[in-house]
Parts: structure tokens; C-alpha cells; sequence
């Protein structure tokens, strides 16, 4: 028994003492500086174990993704696929890493010696299409291939050869690869047209009168649209108005002209044009005659007019002259004469009346100003003295009697008027007499006799758009203030 405790005793102390001898690894360190391998590359590690008389300096190599490199037994590394890995060396305790980045093996491009362009025809019709085909020679060249046509008015070409006509003519159709290239020239053919026959014309002007003086574009259409489109003008009195190969009228004397439009093939159409002189007043234009002016009042801030109404012995006398502005009355003239004396002034903001020899004076408000331009006013005046003037029987069943220096005269048929403006009964005759200067109305009258004997008149005269200078009587001061 002692001696197998003595001999335990030796055994442990042998142990201990090779136990004591052996050298720790302290540092491993990977030499190699590379940070990128090419797929299907091998990459021998370089590893230094220290100290150099460490008792065990194996090393063993491992990859955390061997899906993109593996690494042998030995410390070499292959490139598997595209990737970044990371390679570590271990030897006893301590180890190491290289971080590495799997790219792909570079190929060494090949120069472009040649480069073929052909179509399998050398012509196309417009709107039609062509593909080119091209060979890149050696075939393990960049095959990477630009287009370009010479005119792109005529052909186009797409970024994979597709040339699409546009118009006839010549075009040229380059192809390049590696700053080689080819070029074919491929001609567009012209397009065939058939022109079909006019099968119909159709001619128009923006109105059917004209002003002596004034011109008109006439528009033609031709059907079918591809029809040749050329056409001739007649004019069938040349007096009255010519016609230029454009169509442009333009309008010479008053009258009635017939245009006649001729197409390719014989067709024609024609428009009525009447051209109208505003200087001569006609049964015509004798309703938008007298419109025209009335408007040109009722539209205007300044006017002076003169009414008459008379019936036998009894006589009515009315002077308006007015100078308003858009918001009240600068000055105002209301002066009426007859068996009622009725006066109305309005100067330097004040209104003035005198009626029945009673005078007086107010202050001009704004409602005072109001009330007098609705009850004073033009439109009041015409619409009382002109109530024909829409009457369009009135105008239809008039006829022009005559003119003598500036006087017109016109009669109403009493047997055919059906109008609403006058009661006929008791009527011998309606006229109406227009007095014009220079081919401008400045007086209306209506004139209507009665088989009683008596006659009855109404009477507008127009006195001007101007400001009026309006004859205030002297004693306006005078007049007391209510």
C-alpha cells in the first residue's frame, strides 16, 4: 500500500512538471491583404502563429458563408459565388479574419471586327414596317448594337431595329456595335392616292347681307374631303359686287347679286347676298334703321331729343335734353308744353320744377336721381312715341312713297296690316315720315288721319348725343325749397 501511494505521488509530480513546460498560443495574425476574390479564384492564407515556440501552432480555417467561398484544411480559400464572407484562422485560443468580397471572374472583352446590316427588302411602302437583322462578328463580342436614320422625316428606327415609314423618299439606316458599323439605304415608296369624283359643294358666307363698302369670306365645302378641292366663283352682277378666286366679296351698290360656286366635275351651289346702303333708308332697313338709332340713345349718358304730339287743335311739346353719369345726374332738361305746363331741371345737384306756374326745389338724391332717369329717361320717351317699332306687320305692310330732300315717306297697308300696335277703326290713313341727314334720321313722325277729319301726329326729333347746353331759365335761384 505505501509503496502504490509513493509511486501516484511520483506520477503526479511528472505530470506537473510536463504541464508546467508547455507554451500558450498568444496571437494569430492572417498576412494576406487582399479584400476581393474572382469566382472559381484560390486565395492561400498566409497565417503567423506567435510566438513562434508556442508548444501547438496548428491551424484550423473556417468560412462563415461557404455559399460564397469555402476554405480548405490548408487555408486555401476558393470563390463559389458573388458575396461577402468572412474567412477566420484559429490556433489554440486566440484567432483570426479576413474579410473578403466574391466577385465575378473578369472576362476580357473581345474587339468588334465587323458589323453586318441587311433588311430582307430594300423598300416600303408609307406607314409600313421593316426589321432590320444584324451579325456582330466575332460573336463572343460586346453584341450591344445603336440604330440611327438619316432622315427622320422619312423613316424612323426603333432601339431594336424596327424602321416604320413616314413619307416618300430616301433614308438611310445605319447600324453600330464596338465603333463598328454598317449602313443600307432603303427607299420609301410613294403613296398611291385615288382621287374619287366631287360628289357634292356647299357654299356659305357668315351673313346674307352686306354693307355697301364692306366685304364677305365666302366658305366652300367639297365632299369628299380627298375630292380636288379647287373651285371657281360667279358673281352674277358685278355691279352690285365681285368676287375674287378666294372667295372674297365685296359689296359695291346696293342691290340683290346671286355668287355661284363651281367645283371639279361641274357641281355649283349658290348664296344670295342683298348688300345693303345704309345712307339710303329702304322699307328694308327702315325697322333696324330706326332700332340702331334708338339704341345708340338709350346707350348713351348724353342726348337731347324733342316730342311732339298733336291731336286737331291740341298740341303737346316736350324738350329732354340729359347729361348723366353711371351713378346719378349731372344735369337734366324735362320742359313740357300744352294744355299741362310741366318743367323739370336738375343742375349743380339741386332739382327744380315748375308746374302750373308753382315752382320749387329739392335737394338731388340718390333715390331722387333714380326715379328721375326711370321716369325721364330716353327709354320712356321712345317707348311712348315708337310703340311700332317692334311691330313687325307695321314694317312689313309699309311701302316707300317717296324721298324729297331728305324726306322719306312711307304708307301702311290698312288692309293687310294685322299688327297690334293700332286700332284701325276709324283710320283713313297711317304714314310715317323720316327726315335723315347725310343718310342719318334725325326726325320720326307718325302721321294718322281719321275719317273724322282730324289728324293726329307723334313726332321724335333727335338733336344730337353730345352735351347737351341746356337753356336754364335765369331765376332757377329763385325757386323756393319744399
Amino acid at each position: 500500500m505505501k509503496k502504490i501511494i509513493t509511486l501516484f505521488v511520483l506520477l503526479f509530480a511528472v505530470v506537473a512538471l510536463v504541464a508546467c513546460g508547455k507554451i500558450e498560443v498568444s496571437e494569430v495574425n492572417i498576412k494576406n491583404t487582399e479584400t476581393t476574390i474572382e469566382i472559381g479564384e484560390n486565395l492561400t492564407l498566409e497565417v503567423e502563429v506567435l510566438p513562434e515556440d508556442a508548444t501547438d501552432k496548428e491551424v484550423t480555417f473556417s468560412s462563415d458563408k461557404p455559399e460564397f467561398a469555402t476554405v480548405s484544411t490548408s487555408g486555401v480559400v476558393l470563390g463559389v459565388a458573388e458575396g461577402d464572407v468572412v474567412i477566420t484562422a484559429t490556433a489554440g485560443e486566440k484567432s483570426d479574419t479576413i474579410s473578403l468580397t466574391v466577385v465575378p471572374e473578369e472576362v476580357e472583352e473581345k474587339e468588334v471586327t465587323s458589323v453586318e446590316l441587311t433588311f430582307t427588302a430594300t423598300s416600303l411602302d408609307i406607314d409600313d414596317t421593316l426589321q432590320a437583322t444584324v451579325v456582330v462578328l466575332p460573336s463572343d463580342a460586346p453584341q450591344t448594337v445603336t440604330y440611327s436614320s438619316s432622315k427622320l422625316d422619312v423613316a424612323t428606327v426603333s432601339d431594336t431595329g424596327l424602321v416604320t415609314a413616314l413619307k416618300a423618299g430616301e433614308v438611310v439606316i445605319t447600324a453600330t456595335a464596338g465603333g463598328k458599323s454598317d449602313s443600307v439605304t432603303l427607299t420609301v415608296n410613294e403613296e398611291e392616292v385615288i382621287i374619287p369624283d366631287v360628289t357634292s359643294v356647299e357654299l356659305s358666307f357668315p351673313e346674307t347681307s352686306v354693307e355697301k363698302g364692306e366685304t364677305l369670306q365666302a366658305t366652300v365645302i367639297v365632299l369628299p374631303e380627298l375630292a380636288v378641292q379647287t373651285v371657281t366663283y360667279l358673281s352674277s352682277d358685278e355691279a352690285v359686287a365681285t368676287i375674287t378666286e378666294d372667295g372674297l366679296l365685296t359689296a359695291l351698290e346696293a342691290g340683290t347679286v346671286t355668287i355661284t360656286v363651281t367645283a371639279e366635275g361641274g357641281l355649283t351651289d349658290e348664296a344670295v347676298i342683298q348688300v345693303i346702303d345704309s345712307s339710303v333708308i329702304t322699307v328694308d332697313n327702315l325697322q333696324s334703321r330706326i332700332n340702331q338709332l334708338v339704341e345708340e340713345y338709350n346707350s348713351s349718358l348724353t342726348g337731347y331729343i324733342k316730342m311732339n304730339a298733336s291731336l286737331g287743335d291740341d298740341v303737346l311739346t316736350t324738350d329732354f335734353a340729359y347729361n348723366y353719369t353711371e351713378e346719378g345726374i349731372n344735369e337734366l332738361m324735362y320742359k313740357q308744353l300744352g294744355a299741362v305746363e310741366s318743367h323739370i331741371f336738375v343742375k349743380d345737384q339741386k332739382v327744380y320744377m315748375l308746374e302750373n306756374s308753382i315752382k320749387g326745389q329739392i335737394a338731388l338724391s340718390a333715390s331722387e336721381a333714380t326715379m328721375l332717369k326711370q321716369q325721364y329717361g330716353i327709354t320712356a320717351f321712345t317707348s311712348q312715341m315708337l310703340d311700332f317699332i317692334t311691330d313687325e306687320s307695321f314694317f312689313q305692310n309699309l311701302s316707300l312713297d317717296g324721298e324729297v330732300e331728305g324726306v322719306y315717306t312711307f304708307s301702311l297697308n290698312l288692309e293687310t296690316y294685322d299688327g297690334t300696335t293700332f286700332d284701325l277703326a276709324g283710320k283713313d290713313a297711317i304714314s310715317l315720315e323720316l327726315t335723315a341727314v347725310d343718310g342719318e334720321i334725325s326726325k320720326i313722325e307718325l302721321l294718322i288721319a281719321n275719317s273724322n277729319s282730324t289728324e293726329g301726329k307723334t313726332s321724335l326729333e333727335f338733336l344730337g348725343l353730345g352735351v347737351p347746353e341746356i337753356p336754364f331759365p335765369a331765376d332757377l335761384i329763385l325757386y323756393p325749397a319744399n
